[in-house]
């Protein structure tokens, strides 16, 4: 496994010159508090990632949305999202749980 930091040493300025994609995501295995996410989840999430190098860790992927985990400063921001009280624990859907299986 490479370690974060080494990733833009091996990668060099090649992907510098790969255009942009805008792909649909969502943070795997948690939810908002009752059904949205607050302004205050919403600025902690922001100050967890904004202005860091982040790396997303895909679960799965379901009709073109991939579930990830979002890795910032060797800090999984799902997993601090729920300790902070900002997001809750939940299963992936029986979709996001087949797509793992089919791509391991």
């Amino acid at each position: 496994m490479i370690k974060n930091e080494r990733v833009l040493e091996i990668v060099g300025t090649t992907w510098q010159q790969i255009p942009f994609l805008g792909l649909k995501c969502q943070l795997a295995k948690i939810g908002p508090i009752d059904n949205s996410w607050s302004a205050e989840s919403i600025d902690f999430f922001s100050q967890l990632v904004l202005g860091n190098f982040c790396l997303g860790e895909v679960f799965s992927v379901v009709e073109s949305i991939i579930h990830l985990d979002l890795v910032c400063n060797s800090k999984v921001i799902n997993s601090e999202l729920v300790a902070s009280g900002y997001a809750t624990s939940s299963a992936e859907t029986y979709l996001s749980r087949v797509g793992l299986l089919k791509a391991k």
